[in-house]
């Protein structure tokens, strides 16, 4: 500041000579004695930082605590902001989405969301098992906007799906104050959302928990990549875990995951004694959880001791290591892989010349094609959203199956118009 007010007044002497050497000198030295030396403090805070991860009992308290208020809250509108904070909390929790993803999720999203599936996800649903199939029957799946933009899943469970139709029905958020031109699923009084952190916060200190400082959106996301290891997850499930979390594979290696110290301090240390002990060629071709070094850890005189530690090794004998090197040894395991998730390319077409339309008479509704809109968009209507085109072909659709009547309406935009005009009657 200084030599740039000498500069403005057009001075000059020593104390601008002084000014510049001042400078000349700082960017010499200012990466050897400022910078490394707070970057190395800032590396070592970084070893030496505790980093608790939530408690399972605390999860698996809070979570049980979420489902059974969820089921018991009376649903009127003066519960609105308890039972829109829960359903907020219980998604982020299920999810483990960013707490920012969830507040922002707007109505249509929610309108939007997918019951049923793909011609290529109903061929592969056959090989499904009873309880896989009771999953993708009982839920229901948004897709909201994460970070960077990119498109990332939010599931809905069953316990949840109720309470979600009382908070987003029109004639619900009229009753409890809530503003007509308030988009978002999870709104307040205002024109904006409840916080996501608050309503967190709000359900661990009513259950009690022995460390609810610990549960936050990130703890949550840190503690599903860690526990990840401990499944015998091959890359294509996790790159399916990836995306459900909305990043990829290096962040979730570096910046999520920590390592587990069972981990370390069992199947690690396997792989440092027999390298100690020159024993590679006795145990070449066999995995970390194959090996046995009972005869090592504990000699033939302390065999009774040797059992107690045989028993805890077997306890955890199912954990294997992280999911980039492990290789799916089960044959005739299903194979979802073979899905491709690239898109592909749009065709171009030439532009075609415009062709006069012809004037046709104006159609009226009848009462069976009223009634037909009521049933097939009721969640629309309920919602006071007007519908986008996917939802008025697959309205198309089941009216055709059924032998109804909107079917034969060419022009979907007059479908869209009147939903339009029927939400604000």
């Amino acid at each position: 500041m200084k030599y740039a007010f000498l500069m403005k007044t057009n001075q000059e002497g020593r104390e601008v000579s002084d000014c510049k050497s001042f400078l000349e000198l700082m960017n010499l030295e200012w990466s050897e004695r400022v910078t490394k030396i707070a970057r190395t403090i800032l590396q070592k805070r970084k070893y030496i930082e505790s980093k608790d991860l939530p408690s399972p009992d605390d999860i698996e308290k809070l979570t049980k605590y979420l489902v059974s208020q969820l089921e018991s809250m009376e649903l009127i509108p003066d519960n609105y902001m308890k039972i829109n904070a829960l359903c907020q909390t219980r998604l982020m929790m299920y999810n483990k989405r960013r707490s920012g993803e969830l507040e922002v999720i707007s109505l249509q999203s929610y309108a939007a969301r997918r019951k049923d599936l793909s011609d290529i996800d109903e061929s592969v649903a056959a090989d499904l098992t009873k309880v896989e199939t009771y999953l993708l029957k009982s839920q229901e799946l948004m897709t909201v906007r994460g970070k960077g933009g990119r498109p990332v899943p939010v599931i809905v469970p069953q316990d949840v799906k109720g309470p979600l139709d009382f908070i987003a029905s029109k004639m619900t958020r009229k009753a409890a104050g809530i503003s007509e031109s308030n988009k978002y699923l999870f709104p307040n009084t205002a024109l904006k959302y409840i916080r996501a952190y608050d309503s967190l916060k709000i359900a661990c200190d009513s259950c009690k928990l022995k460390s609810p400082q610990r549960i936050t959106s990130v703890a949550m996301r840190k503690y599903t990549a860690t526990l990840s290891q401990l499944m015998n997850l091959d890359k294509y499930q996790m790159d399916w875990l990836c995306r459900h979390l909305g990043h990829t594979k290096p962040v979730h290696r570096e910046a999520y995951r920590q390592m587990s110290g069972l981990i370390e301090r069992v199947y690690v240390t396997k792989l440092m004694m027999v390298q100690d002990l020159n024993l590679t060629g006795q145990f070449k071709g066999q995995s970390l959880e194959d090996i046995d070094l009972k005869d090592i850890v504990y000699g033939a005189d302390e065999q009774q001791e040797g059992r107690r530690v045989d028993e805890t090794l077997d306890s955890v004998d199912g954990i294997h290591e992280d999911s980039d090197c492990t290789q799916d040894k089960q044959s005739g395991k299903r194979n979802f892989s073979a899905i491709s998730s690239d898109e592909e390319e749009d065709k171009v077409h030439a532009p075609e010349k415009k062709k006069r339309k012809k004037m046709t008479a104006r159609q009226r509704w009848t009462d069976t094609e009223v009634e037909e809109l009521r049933t097939y968009s009721k969640t629309y209507l309920d919602s006071g959203i007007t519908p986008r085109r996917p939802a008025c072909l697959k309205a198309k659709k089941m009216s055709q199956e059924k032998g109804g009547e909107i079917w034969r309406r060419a022009n979907l935009h007059l479908i869209i118009k009147k939903i339009s005009n029927m939400n604000h009657k």
